[in-house]
């Protein structure tokens, strides 16, 4: 029994079984930088987990990024929103105040008409 199984089966979580593997991998490379690796196949243990931390982290914030850019489309798309919904009430307010003048001017000249016709009659 090598010291790798034993660092396997009595380790009490993995990352101490992590820590341990790692702990064996610097006892063999500095004693025996030759010696063949017991557990994966591979001497550059640290370095593949190091590579699978650089994989994971560019993972991480390709999704921060791809959220980041998400973010940004819909504050756009907010602001573009509102825009068009204050150019709208624009429009809408200066209908409104188009429609009330000309009401108002048909009214001004309706009853400028009809006094001029009364005044007419009257005489």
């Amino acid at each position: 029994m090598d010291e790798v199984s034993v660092t396997r089966r009595h380790s009490a979580t993995p990352e101490q079984c992590c820590k341990n593997m790692i702990s064996v991998y610097i006892r063999r490379t500095l004693f025996n930088p030759h010696a063949p690796c017991k557990f994966g196949g591979s001497m550059n243990l640290i370095r593949e987990s190091s590579d699978s931390y650089i994989v994971a982290v560019v993972v991480v914030s390709t999704a921060l990024v791809i959220e980041l850019v998400i973010i940004i489309v819909v504050v756009v798309a907010v602001v573009v929103v509102s825009t068009a919904l204050v150019i709208e009430l624009v429009i809408v307010v200066v209908v409104v105040v188009v429609v009330v003048v000309v009401v108002v001017v048909v009214v001004v000249v309706v009853v400028v008409v009809v006094q001029v016709v009364v005044r007419a009659l009257a005489v």
